[in-house]
């Protein structure tokens, strides 16, 4: 309902020319920043309201495209290759937990976060959780220099091509550092997970999808 309350809010306090643009910049952040989920009133009211056709088939297809990876679906499959020259498969973790982390050498806020690694790693559950490190540079030496000096015990593959890769374009990844979160089945949990120095959090989170039905 509160979604469907601030669209609303928009509404009656923009003009009746800038209403349908202020909704809909609305909706397109809120999609993005929550994979579709809560916002399906809020859409239906934009819907019904704004007599833009074509604002109007722009915001449905992004919702269409994010609600793909909503919870409970099946995560993309991929496979890629690890600093060692190994392929690693999604599905080699069935029935763990799996923490993805989508990282690039030239983020800075990415690098940041891996101080919080240690810490992390000591609350999770090695048995029952497993963490990737998806790196999307478009150089595959800048990424093994940066691997070797930041993960080198980790497990980090290489999709390159920046956000143009498969599993990029799979994942919805328009930015870095993101975090995704998928449950013991195999299924999307969170596309928006916690990050490394919120480990409290990280570790709430995997336990609740190390549970799920």
């Amino acid at each position: 309902k509160r979604r469907l309350m601030e669209c609303q809010s928009i509404d009656s306090l923009s003009g009746d020319e800038s209403s349908d643009y202020l909704m809909a910049y609305f909706l397109n952040e809120h999609i993005k920043s929550s994979s579709g989920n809560e916002l399906t009133e809020a859409l239906q009211y934009f819907m019904q309201k704004s007599k833009d056709e074509a604002l109007k088939a722009q915001v449905q297809a992004l919702y269409d495209e994010f609600s793909q990876l909503k919870p409970g679906v099946a995560a993309p499959a991929f496979s890629l290759t690890d600093a060692k020259g190994r392929t690693v498969k999604l599905s080699d973790f069935k029935g763990k937990v799996v923490y993805i982390d989508f990282w690039a050498s030239w983020c800075t806020p990415c690098l940041a976060e891996f101080k919080h690694l240690p810490a992390l790693k000591s609350m999770l559950p090695t048995d029952s959780v497993v963490l990737l490190y998806i790196n999307v540079d478009d150089d595959k030496n800048r990424w093994l220099a940066a691997s070797a000096k930041h993960l080198s015990t980790e497990t980090d593959l290489w999709a390159g091509n920046l956000f143009t890769s498969e599993v990029a374009q799979a994942y919805q990844v328009h930015g870095v550092p993101k975090y995704v979160l998928i449950d013991k089945e195999g299924r999307i949990f969170n596309m928006q997970a916690p990050r490394p120095s919120s480990p409290d959090s990280v570790l709430e989170q995997v336990r609740e999808a190390y549970q799920a039905p």
